[in-house]
């Protein structure tokens, strides 16, 4: 063998690379789910119990592989490759795990500077149920979104929900600039999601963040089979809302469960060039969710402040679109009660091309006190049963709709097309 062949081969005994294979090494097999306590990895290593020390491309996967439920993750900072959870197949990024039960979740804990990249066409983060798996807890960890998705939950049969996925103080970054139009790559979704139950987004320490997503939503639920959380979360610069909930019958079963969307302050959506800069309202509940109920509190949106983004609508048009629409999605069925309470709606003036609110298909409607819906342009601040330009309908009506005291609102308030007094709704 030529020297310089045998000296290679050499140093890769000695130090070999990352393994590009997808499974465990035959004598952790039979660890396979029982590892408990903690379990370390950083870029291109796993350390386990005893100091022994395990290559390979993509280490939380593995940690996942090997964790028992209740064990604990901590991911050293750096930079790590896509990771899959629950596919059958043997690629390299993808863990094929149980994960952890409901009272025993299993844990991956980032440090300062730990990000997910996908540098790849495809998602950073995607689960799948082809392998069963759930109540994995993801906190401090920062997804650069992909070609595609920072995180996506793939569709698959109403009977294998996505079930506890949680993450707390988390970063979901697309990394595209709408006021230059440029960035890296084009990344389409922060979240897609479809078949979660007790699914959490939140900031728990801190501020959870989901910004700069190129074409699409921050994040897009569909057919909820149990509840949903957002809360304190930061959001800006999305190209369409920064959570549309709906559940189209072509996609899956009606929605089901809480959806509480809390303490999240969203500015600029609806930013993506392809969709005419109008690519729909920050919060949208978008039909067949009559077994939802939809609880939207102590939210903000403002839109039209940052002057560098004013310049992104098509000529003749008002800059921005609205705040908050629920609708039957355009399928006639209908969506569960909703209630608003204590948010905080903005237009800054000359702009918005819609109703900052506008509710429809609702089996009930409460405004509880503090709103403030605040437009800055010729459309109403709010309202109800909107009608098509031909006087009729745009949705199934809204059920009951009640107004508190201790509201304020700038600008019209119509129902079917009419002047409303909101004192008229005061109690029922």
């Amino acid at each position: 063998m030529p020297l310089r062949l045998l000296l290679c081969a050499l140093l890769f005994l000695l130090f070999p690379g990352p393994s590009l294979g997808a499974q465990l090494p035959p004598d952790l097999e039979a660890e396979r789910g029982r590892l408990a306590g903690m379990l370390s990895v950083r870029p291109g290593v796993l350390e386990l119990p005893g100091g022994r020390l395990l290559q390979d491309r993509q280490p939380i996967a593995r940690a996942l592989e090997l964790a028992a439920p209740g064990a604990l993750i901590l991911v050293g900072a750096g930079r790590y490759p896509r990771l899959g959870i629950g596919f059958s197949g043997n690629a390299w990024w993808n863990a094929r795990t149980s994960g952890g039960t409901e009272s025993a979740p299993i844990r991956v804990v980032g440090e300062t500077g730990v990000r997910l990249v996908c540098d790849e066409p495809g998602d950073t983060l995607a689960v799948n149920q082809q392998v069963e798996n759930g109540w994995i807890q993801f906190e401090s960890i920062e997804f650069e979104a992909g070609e595609r998705a920072g995180i996506i939950f793939y569709q698959g049969p109403a009977d294998k929900p996505h079930r506890g996925f949680h993450f707390y103080d988390c970063t979901i970054d697309g990394l595209w600039e709408h006021a230059t139009d440029s960035g890296p790559h084009s990344s389409k979704w922060g979240v897609l999601g479809h078949n979660l139950a007790d699914f959490v987004f939140a900031g728990r320490r801190g501020r959870a963040v989901v910004q700069r997503i190129r074409h699409e939503h921050g994040f897009y639920l569909q057919n909820p089979l149990g509840d949903l959380t957002l809360e304190r979360i930061d959001a800006k610069e999305l190209g369409r809302t920064f959570v549309q909930i709906t559940a189209r019958e072509n996609s899956g079963p009606p929605g089901r469960g809480a959806i509480l969307i809390r303490d999240c302050n969203v500015s600029d959506v609806g930013l993506a060039a392809g969709d005419g800069f109008k690519g729909g309202s920050a919060f949208t509940f978008a039909g067949r969710l009559a077994e939802n109920t939809i609880r939207v509190e102590r939210c903000t949106y403002r839109a039209g402040f940052e002057l560098g983004l004013r310049r992104l609508t098509s000529p003749g048009q008002p800059y921005g679109t609205g705040a908050l629409v629920a609708w039957d999605g355009g399928e006639k069925l209908a969506n569960g009660a909703l209630t608003l309470s204590g948010n905080r709606f903005e237009f800054a003036a000359g702009c918005g091309d819609r109703p900052v609110v506008s509710i429809g298909a609702c089996s009930q409607v409460t405004l509880e006190g503090g709103n403030q819906f605040l437009s800055g342009s010729e459309y109403p601040c709010l309202v109800f049963d909107p009608l098509t330009p031909t006087g009729e309908l745009k949705n199934l009506p809204n059920g009951p709709v009640r107004i508190a005291a201790g509201n304020h609102f700038q600008g019209r308030i119509e129902r079917r097309g009419l002047p409303l007094d909101p004192a008229t709704l005061a109690g029922g």
